[in-house]
């Protein structure tokens, strides 16, 4: 900024859990287009997972575990770029010139849909990373591409819910 001060190359990655209540009531309609909200990938699930006994131990597989914790501190300690195969560049490629092919429709994610092909090559190493490699494979695209449109064939639903919630407060409101 116009202080001299810069972070090259910054990035900022969460995971974050809401209810469509609070998301609407958080997120103003302007933020959707200000750049921040373009940049997130939204999961939705209407699913209510309820233990049949609250009270029920959990197993743990502890070896499983150990297995995880391995593979995190693998990939934490891997440094520099990431480089991906001619055929992974070809899909890549071919998926931004057609980004708008399937993408979710709704108003408040145009800016999400202007940067789907960025989200796509930033699940695409998350997929090499996952079988701690730091090159992107044409399968590494595949099966981030089922990622990504998982995701989206939901993300409607989340403004559903939010509608209905706040419409449901505005009724409330007028009521009292």
């Amino acid at each position: 900024h116009n202080k001299g001060k810069l972070i090259p190359s910054p990035g900022i990655s969460f995971i974050m859990g809401t209810a469509t209540q609070n998301l609407g009531a958080t997120v103003s309609n302007e933020m959707w287009g200000s750049g921040f909200m373009a940049r997130v990938i939204m999961t939705f699930s209407a699913e209510e997972i309820v233990p049949e006994d609250m009270f029920a131990e959990i197993p743990v597989d502890d070896d499983l575990g150990n297995e995880i914790v391995g593979g995190l501190s693998r990939i934490g300690q891997m440094v520099g770029p990431m480089t991906w195969e001619p055929d992974a560049q070809v899909l890549l490629r071919a998926f931004r010139i057609n980004q708008k092919d399937g993408a979710p429709i709704h108003n408040r994610l145009s800016h999400y849909v202007t940067r789907r092909w960025l989200h796509l090559a930033k699940l695409c190493m998350v997929a090499a990373l996952s079988d701690e490699r730091q090159c992107v494979e044409a399968d590494d695209f595949h099966l981030a591409v089922g990622w990504l449109r998982e995701a989206e064939e939901f993300m409607p639903e989340i403004f559903k819910d939010m509608v209905s919630h706040e419409d449901g407060q505005i009724h409330e409101e007028l009521r009292n």
